[in-house]
């Protein structure tokens, strides 16, 4: 046989097994073709579960929009602000998204009774610790303790003027 070394030592050749073999930087794994085959179909069936299950195929929603204002008065203007709906039958089914010169557009929000949560913060002026001596900024909420809970919500479909005024 030419070459130099031992069968141990050449490289792995079996055209059966080639196409599966991987190489990590400190050994040498070898995969045969039908594991290879069961892992593609194990990656399959585990994406087809994860659509399932985390894309609500079961589950039918609607797009809602719509105007958030505080007390009858606009977001302030620096305020960061998300609404999420949370369905009451199933809290896993939820969806969070931006609220943007105080409107919102929710393509996917779940069918049925729902609680809508809202987060809304502004940053307050920079003040240093007197611990650490570094800069700082307080986050002000100013979500009002009636809205604090959630607001009940139910949807029955689509509505581009699902509005909320949040109040005390």
């Amino acid at each position: 046989m030419k070459g130099v070394g031992s069968a141990s030592q050449r490289p792995f050749r079996n055209r059966w097994f080639r196409s599966c073999v991987a190489r990590p930087p400190g050994g040498f794994f070898v995969f045969t073709r039908l594991d290879c085959h069961r892992l593609g179909r194990f990656s399959l069936l585990a994406g087809i579960v994860a659509f399932v299950a985390g894309c609500g195929v079961g589950g039918k929603v609607a797009h809602l929009s719509g105007a958030v204002t505080l007390r009858g008065k606009p977001l302030p203007t620096n305020a960061q602000a998300f609404v999420t709906f949370v369905s009451a039958a199933d809290s896993k089914r939820s969806v969070s998204v931006p609220i943007a010169a105080g409107r919102y557009d929710s393509p996917d929000t779940p069918f049925g009774p729902c609680r809508a949560f809202f987060e809304i913060t502004t940053t307050g002026p920079e003040k240093i610790s007197d611990r650490t001596g570094q800069p700082y900024r307080d986050v002000i909420s100013h979500v009002p303790a009636g809205a604090a809970e959630g607001i009940p919500l139910e949807v029955t479909g689509d509505n581009p003027n699902q509005n909320f005024d949040l109040t005390d």
